[in-house]
């Protein structure tokens, strides 16, 4: 199955992180021959620079499955392994008031499409709750069907605050009922 988590550490001497906001997209396209995944994760460090507050200096690790293929990541990242999982690793300085957003681009071995399904599971940061948008795709032919993403034929999505660890799947369905497109004047 596939695996995310993204986890980002204060490296400074104040506690910025608790101003720190976090937001992820997590995009899965299961129509190609080789399932890819890609990843953006959006830090925000609102206010200004004071007395308890300058620049965040942090490090975001975004782990995925130990058999995923990194195919895209930030500069000066370092990709490792470590035990079942990959880890990409990168140091972030961001000054108050700013934003950033880094992204990942990973290949899942076909295998983990067993039967037609895709399961996800996302892990959470203790200490924070992260806003998550997850996009799953599957060829135009086939209809999603799933009790945990919304989906609408061949796109399901889920939407959240990941406030524990939580386990999606979807099942790909052959579309019985396809679209039959009209040309309109």
């Amino acid at each position: 199955s596939d695996f995310l988590a993204v986890n980002l550490a204060n490296l400074g001497a104040k506690k910025a992180d608790r101003y720190m906001s976090r937001e992820v997209h997590h995009y899965v396209n299961l129509t190609k021959e080789v399932p890819e995944v890609r990843t953006e994760v959006t830090i925000r460090y609102p206010g200004f620079t004071n007395a308890y507050s300058d620049n965040y200096k942090g490090y975001l690790r975004v782990l995925v499955p130990g058999n995923a293929t990194v195919t895209e990541n930030p500069l000066d990242s370092r990709v490792e392994r470590t035990g079942d999982l990959t880890a990409v690793g990168t140091k972030i300085i961001l000054p108050a008031g700013g934003k950033t957003t880094l992204s990942y681009t990973y290949t899942l071995p076909r295998t983990l499409l067993a039967a037609g399904q895709y399961k996800l599971r996302l892990a959470r940061q203790s200490g924070n709750a992260t806003l998550y948008h997850i996009t799953a795709e599957t060829a135009q032919d086939t209809t999603i069907a799933s009790e945990d993403f919304e989906a609408t034929e061949n796109r399901a999505t889920w939407t959240g605050l990941l406030e524990s660890d939580l386990d999606l799947n979807l099942t790909t369905l052959p579309d019985l009922t396809p679209p039959y497109p009209i040309e309109q004047e």
